[in-house]
């Protein structure tokens, strides 16, 4: 992942007079030494054969610093005292953005990759008149130059993330337990994330600043890949190439999967589930207590047993449908466990909600006892698959 230090950096200065090379010092909260800068390339326009110094109003110390090399050597990338940049102040409404300088300053190192400095509140000055010129010949040879170190490091996180597929956790090895923890973590950072989206629904630059927020700097580095045009060549052969369609395993049709009459492939048990809830959906429509807005008690709780019936029935398709076809079920087991028993809660709720209703009325009582029925015995399939795949789980 790219080093992000513009928090921590205090001062430092960018010599590019010399076409071609760019030195420098830059100082870092909680070191004693600078780190000093040796790279090959060009900045772009604007510090083209000229000198930058800039300083930090309100540096902080990172731990993370720690890592990084005094020595820096590698090629740069893009380098700047003059990117624009769209900042607001939540609410983040379009009319109220306002375009400001931003200091941006990239290199790619032989020891730590991708190192970036990003940051509009720093102080900067520019000495001197500039030595040279970018020509345009000049700037393409940049742009090429920046593209190739972004190209490379893309590479080397890829060898990252094979590496740790291959010699770290033992996925396979995770209980029901353990699956149940981290899809509870899981559940957590996906209100987190939903949180950001409504924050900076209308910020122009979301994505970046989500990726930010979430700590998913593989996604920022790959964003700014993207916008550099690293993956064109990726995506032009994905498009050509064509890709085999899945096709479930003949041999457990009918215990993993059916075909349903519209040619899906669903799990028997989810598939019942889901007609289950259609079906009381529609019964719920004829009583007339669909969207409901007059306030009544028992509509709100027909429509609270519709809502139940329809998580249990997506629940189960989330965690039952993908069996049908060739996976590694001993991969899956303990997580299928964990699934189908947070799929349990929304049976609970819908039995809550429907015993209510029959409490209250001896029609309903009648009308539901049905689908209570069928809520039992999908309880029970759940619980016989449970006992199935924990079997599996080593």
């Amino acid at each position: 992942m790219a080093c992000r230090i513009s928090d921590q950096v205090e001062r430092g200065w960018l010599d590019a007079s010399v076409q071609g090379k760019i030195t420098g010092e830059i100082w870092l909260r909680g070191r004693e030494e600078p780190l000093r800068l040796d790279l090959a390339g060009y900045p772009m326009a604007d510090l083209a054969g000229r000198m930058l110094s800039f300083e930090n109003p309100a540096p902080q110390e990172h731990p993370g610093s720690e890592g990084l090399h005094t020595e820096q050597h590698g090629a740069a990338g893009d380098i700047t005292a003059s990117r624009k940049a769209l900042h607001g102040e939540p609410p983040y409404e379009r009319s109220t953005f306002q375009t400001v300088n931003v200091l941006y300053i990239e290199w790619f190192s032989a020891h730590n990759g991708r190192v970036v400095i990003e940051a509009s509140h720093f102080g900067l000055a520019i000495h001197g008149e500039a030595l040279w010129r970018l020509t345009e010949d000049l700037e393409a040879q940049r742009r090429e130059m920046v593209s190739d170190g972004m190209t490379d490091f893309m590479a080397r996180i890829e060898d990252a993330i094979k590496d740790d597929d291959a010699s770290g956790d033992d996925w396979t090895a995770m209980n029901e337990y353990e699956w149940e923890k981290t899809l509870k973590e899981s559940d957590e950072r996906t209100d987190q994330y939903g949180e950001l989206l409504e924050q900076y629904k209308d910020h122009p630059d979301q994505e970046r600043i989500i990726a930010r927020e979430m700590g998913w700097d593989h996604l920022e580095d790959l964003l700014d890949a993207d916008a550099r045009g690293v993956f064109d060549e990726d995506r032009k052969a994905a498009a050509e190439e064509d890709y085999p369609e899945l096709v479930p395993d003949p041999e457990t049709e009918g215990v993993d999967w059916i075909r349903t009459d519209d040619g899906d492939i669903r799990h028997p048990l989810a598939h019942r589930a889901f007609d289950m809830s259609i079906r009381l959906h529609h019964l719920i429509r004829d009583l007339g207590a669909e969207d409901d807005e007059n306030g009544d008690k028992e509509s709100e709780a027909l429509q609270v047993l519709s809502f139940a019936a329809h998580m249990l029935s997506a629940k189960l398709a989330g965690a039952l449908n993908s069996l049908g076809y060739d996976r590694d079920i001993t991969f899956m087991a303990g997580m299928i466990v964990a699934q189908l028993k947070r799929a349990l809660s929304h049976f609970n709720e819908a039995v809550h909600r429907l015993d209510a209703l029959a409490r209250e009325s001896n029609a309903l009582h009648t009308t539901l006892a049905p689908y209570r029925d069928e809520l039992f015995a999908i309880r029970e399939e759940m619980l016989r698959l449970m006992e199935r795949y924990r079997k599996m789980i080593r």
